[in-house]
Formats: C-alpha cells, structure tokens, sequence
C-alpha cells in the first residue's frame, strides 16, 4: 500500500506537486490496465490513504 504523498515521492521525487497529479495519473493507468488483452493487476483505492496493487 502506498500512500499519496508516497507515490508523489517516489514517482515525481517531490512533494511539490498537487495529489489530484497522482489521481489523474491512476485514473489513466486504470484505463491502460484495463485495455490488456490478458488479466492484469488492479489499482484500489484504499480510502484515507492510497492506493494498493492488487494482482
């Protein structure tokens, strides 16, 4: 699991930047994993925190 702020340092390398940036940027990817033609892991959205990668 992964908390936004997380993802935010991981991915950007800093804080600076605004969470509705990693929103957007999980709502596409979304949409990417869902256009594969073989099952694919999910993203959750964990309420109050993050996000989670669920196989």
């Amino acid at each position: 699991m992964f908390s936004t702020e997380q993802v935010l340092e991981r991915i950007w390398g800093a804080s600076w930047q605004q969470p509705a940036t990693v929103i957007e940027h999980v709502y596409r990817l979304r949409g990417k994993l869902a256009a594969l033609p073989t099952p694919a892991p999910r993203i959750t959205t964990v309420r109050g925190y993050g996000y989670r990668l669920d196989p």
